[in-house]
Formats: C-alpha cells, sequence, structure tokens
C-alpha cells in the first residue's frame, strides 16, 4: 500500500527518514523542508529558511541540516522549525553529511560536512553559527 504525502509545490529533492521510523523529512525545490508523521500520515511542520532549491538534506542523531543551490548551508531546530545558517559554499552546495564524532574529535555530535562546486569540503562545527567552518580546497571541480 502506498499513500501520498501532499504538500511541496516542487520537485521533492531529497527523503530521509529517522531511525526509529516515526517520522521523515523531505527538501524540494520549492525552498522548504516538511516534516512528516510517518505514523498519522501528515504534516508537522514546514521550515522555511531557504532563499534557492534545497537541494542536499543530513540528519543523524541531533543533527538535521540542509543545502541549497545557492551554496547555502543551514542547521535546523525540528521541534520550533528555527533555521541558523552555518555559512556557504560559491556555487551550489553538492554534498551534505551528519558526521557523529567519536570522543576523541573534541566535537561529538555536533559536526557537519559539506562539499560544493566550488571545489571546497567544510567541516562545520554546529555550536558555532555564521562562520565559514573548518574548510579545506581538495578538488579543482565541484565536490
Amino acid at each position: 500500500r502506498c499513500q501520498d504525502l501532499m504538500g511541496h509545490t516542487g520537485s521533492v529533492s531529497k527523503v530521509l527518514a529517522s531511525a526509529d521510523g516515526r517520522i521523515a523529512i523531505s527538501a524540494a525545490y520549492d525552498k522548504t523542508l516538511r516534516v512528516w508523521s510517518l505514523s498519522g500520515v501528515s504534516e508537522l511542520n514546514v521550515l522555511r529558511g531557504h532563499a534557492a532549491p534545497v537541494l542536499q538534506l543530513a540528519w543523524a542523531a541531533h543533527v538535521l541540516a540542509s543545502a541549497d543551490r545557492d551554496g547555502a548551508v543551514v542547521a535546523w531546530d525540528v521541534e520550533s522549525g528555527a533555521p541558523s545558517t552555518l555559512g556557504h559554499h560559491r556555487g551550489h552546495a553538492t554534498a551534505l553529511a551528519a558526521a557523529e564524532g567519536g570522543p576523541s574529535s573534541g566535537l561529538g555530535a555536533n559536526a557537519l560536512l559539506s562539499g560544493g562546486q566550488d571545489g571546497v569540503a567544510r567541516l562545520w562545527d554546529l555550536r558555532v553559527s555564521g562562520g565559514d567552518g573548518a574548510q579545506q580546497r581538495v578538488h579543482v571541480g565541484a565536490v
């Protein structure tokens, strides 16, 4: 049996489910993320904070983040829907991953990795917002 989760007004680019299977997050070209109840098959929240289509989505432990076509990388409070812009890549953000650092990393579960068309891979410390993150140009082209 299939049930449609209706709400986005543009193409859906990413969908992720929680580890416990209770909720899902979708990202789309309508510049929003949507939080869905999988048990009630209903929309719980609409997260707005991007100025461009949302292309990337990462979710692990306590980290929910998204990245868009303009290069913005945003962390989210899922319950309140509050966005926190971490910074930007030049060009599209092309890759995003939540990193669950071990005790020796010093970051714990507060790390996010992003890559962009600018050829830069960035490590973001989610305890700090508005910076450029630790960055390393590791590629000549897009990541």
